[in-house]
């Protein structure tokens, strides 16, 4: 595997990686909870954000939600999101 430049800017490898694990969903994505299983909270299904990072496992999304939480989503724990479309 390639190592992954520190600063990606436009960096043609890294979005093709990034494709590979989170085809779904890139970095600045705007983004709705549909649904998190974390219990201490105050999202609720409807908040919106915007992708800031996804782990190189595809397993942890980092997202700056509107209101001000950073609460990284979990797929494989049964946290969902979908895209923006507004």
């Amino acid at each position: 595997m390639s190592k992954i430049p520190l600063d990606i800017g436009d960096n043609q490898e890294y979005h093709d990686l990034m494709s590979k694990i989170s085809p779904t969903f890139r970095k600045g994505d705007r983004i709705v909870l549909d649904h998190t299983t974390h219990p201490y909270t105050y999202l609720t299904p409807g908040e919106r954000g915007s992708v800031s990072y996804i782990s190189l496992h595809g397993d942890r999304i980092g997202v700056n939600w509107d209101n001000g939480s950073t609460l990284t989503m979990l797929p494989d724990n049964g946290d969902r999101i979908s895209k923006d479309n507004h």
